[in-house]
């Protein structure tokens, strides 16, 4: 959550399943705008994926807003 105070990144670590579809756990995140960074390596190839989005009191979460 860019620009809060006491801001504290989060690593996770994900499994797609062999899947296109990652699912990230919001539990432990407070409604509020975040950016996230993805990374990934597949067939020794590295991709990355930068996100900003913001989560609502729904527990989904939407491309963010400025």
């Amino acid at each position: 959550m860019p620009g809060q105070p006491n801001f504290s990144c989060k690593q996770l670590a994900l499994d797609s399943n062999g899947s296109n579809v990652v699912e990230i756990p919001l539990d432990d995140f407070q409604n509020g705008k975040y950016s996230i960074t993805l990374d990934w390596e597949i067939d020794n190839q590295l991709f990355i994926h930068h996100q900003e989005f913001e989560i609502n009191d729904n527990r989904t979460f939407i491309p963010a807003t400025s």
